[in-house]
């Protein structure tokens, strides 16, 4: 089964093979995934867009979006159709911290896990502090979650 992450470059990738361009606005993007693809309705390819954000998939720019990754890689797997979980809001961003450092370093989530763990320990400190700082440790930028980590916190100690 394949990744969030790994679904995500996929669709990605489409849409921006589709367009031939290097860099795309957000308009375009979001045009792209809902009337020329048809994949979403315009709120759910935003959401799409939001979710590539959130995983460093896209990156702006001053000349506008463009992928953090090749989109005519070898890895990367043609769709005709995106999966509607690319366009799902997240609702753990642990378990997505999980996902992309899993995509990035081909560890098992069992291992990366128990890292988060061990530091947590450690550390004294929130499962979500932990995972963040073992994404950091791996040289993984993460930080489009961190802010949906520190919600989800503090939505803990204010629920």
């Amino acid at each position: 089964m394949k990744t969030k992450v790994e679904l995500l470059k996929s669709s990605i990738a489409a849409i921006f093979r589709r367009k031939g361009k290097k860099y795309i606005t957000d308009e375009e993007f979001i045009f792209a995934a809902s009337m020329e693809l048809r994949w979403f309705p315009p709120a759910r390819a935003a959401a799409f867009l939001k979710n590539a954000k959130r995983y460093g998939l896209v990156v702006a720019s001053k000349e506008g979006l463009m992928p953090s990754f090749d989109p005519d890689g070898s890895d990367i797997v043609q769709i005709i159709e995106a999966p509607l979980e690319v366009a799902e809001e997240a609702q753990n961003p642990v378990a997505e911290i999980v996902d992309i450092i899993g995509s990035k370093t081909r560890e098992p989530k069992s291992e990366i896990m128990a890292r988060i763990n061990k530091l947590k320990r450690e550390l004294n400190i929130e499962t979500q502090a932990a995972s963040i700082l073992v994404a950091a440790q791996n040289g993984i930028d993460v930080s489009g979650l961190a802010a949906a980590a520190l919600e989800e916190l503090m939505g803990s100690y204010n629920g």
